[in-house]
């Protein structure tokens, strides 16, 4: 292998493992829809998001307030119109589906859900948004809004690079320098034995 195919190899590596560093396992977004506000964190940013990709949420407005930190924290994710892109988190008001979305904790509830109606009917990606406290009696309060289409329901956060851990790049420059070491002591040099 001649110098610059090691070379080349050397750099490939090296920029390999310095991406290994700063990839992120989760992305944060800022919920503003619907007079609630709040974040949501997740584990994928392209993905339909389902109730395994959610690692939490925080949510207020509408004279409530809801958290997965919550002892009674539940999140419901059905069907696959909850989307998480780079940029947003989206919902699709489908008329094909009953899909849905969820957040209860604190004996409140936010809910994103299709109606789910039949396509002979006239209705063409409609939705509910619904904002509901239970009350002492038993009852609920909801303050809703009926919805069509896609609706942008958070955008993303955008986030520093993460700070490097102090051994990871020890050992990542120890690795690059044993590698320097190793092609260079390989070099065949002009007018020694064995040449």
């Amino acid at each position: 292998m001649n110098f610059v195919r090691r070379a080349a190899l050397m750099i490939g590596f090296a920029t390999a493992l310095a991406a290994s560093f700063v990839r992120a396992d989760t992305f944060t977004y800022d919920v503003n829809y619907f007079g609630m506000a709040g974040d949501i964190v997740a584990s994928c940013d392209n993905c339909p998001l389902t109730n395994s990709d959610v690692v939490s949420w925080a949510l207020s407005g509408q004279g409530i307030s809801l958290s997965s930190s919550a002892s009674d924290a539940n999140l419901s994710i059905s069907g696959s119109s909850f989307q998480a892109t780079p940029s947003v988190i989206s919902y699709l008001f489908t008329p094909s589906s009953s899909d849905g979305a969820t957040f209860n904790s604190h004996g409140n509830t936010f809910q994103l859900l299709s109606f789910g109606t039949a396509p002979s009917e006239a209705f063409e990606d409609v939705g509910n948004v619904l904002a509901c406290q239970d009350l002492a009696d038993g009852s609920s309060e909801c303050s809703g809004a009926e919805v069509h289409g896609k609706q942008t329901i958070a955008t993303r956060v955008p986030t520093a690079a993460p700070e490097l851990d102090p051994a990871a790049l020890s050992a990542a420059a120890l690795l690059l320098f044993g590698a320097i070491a190793v092609f260079r002591g390989r070099r065949q040099v002009k007018g020694t034995i064995g040449t």
